[in-house]
């Protein structure tokens, strides 16, 4: 079976820089953290890792998709394992300060997502989330992508929500314009 062409990691890259209006919304709200820079980051399911490139140097990025993991490790030189995100053990609990899942759970259904959430909380005291909830039918770009991503599981804002719940106490919460998307942003502390 030949690789997907959204697989081609520049493919990939250069789609979510257009349709994400350059990460701009995305960027101001990763700046809004105000991170310090010395916080050791795990960035799970870190894509090509272009968001490797705002967060601290103590940074890991895992993702399971070989051709990511290559171009993230030829390009910006972090620490990228090829990883899967339901399953991260080879890491102690709170061996990390903030964990990082941005845009990966409308891939996984509920109960991948609930071990990826899981995972993010044993792994670090505070979780951010940056993902993309159920698109307004008023946005018929969006919603006609949302229909063609990859990511067969896009829930409705309210159901997103109660699933973070679960796991973070949830300290901010943002929706906000990406591009043509309308994403959500959460950031909060691991429930125990």
């Amino acid at each position: 079976m030949s690789p997907d062409i959204f697989d081609n990691p520049i493919v990939f890259s250069l789609f979510r820089l257009f349709v994400h209006n350059s990460f701009k919304g995305r960027l101001k709200v990763l700046k809004q953290l105000n991170l310090s820079g010395d916080e050791k980051v795990i960035d799970i399911c870190c894509g090509t890792g272009f968001f490797s490139q705002f967060l601290p140097k103590d940074y890991v990025g895992v993702d399971n998709n070989k051709f990511f993991i290559d171009h993230a490790k030829k390009t910006y030189g972090k620490n990228f394992i090829l990883q899967d995100a339901t399953n991260l053990k080879q890491f102690g609990n709170k061996s990390f300060d903030v964990a990082f899942v941005i845009d990966c759970l409308h891939h996984f259904p509920d109960g991948l997502a609930s071990k990826v959430l899981s995972e993010a909380c044993r792994l670090a005291d505070k979780v951010f989330i940056m993902d993309l909830p159920s698109q307004s039918n008023f946005n018929l770009i969006g919603k006609v992508l949302e229909k063609l991503d990859r990511g067969k599981h896009v829930r409705k804002l309210d159901r997103e929500m109660e699933m973070l719940s679960e796991f973070i106490e949830i300290e901010k919460k943002r929706v906000f314009s990406s591009g043509i998307y309308k994403e959500l942003a959460v950031f909060g502390r691991a429930k125990s």
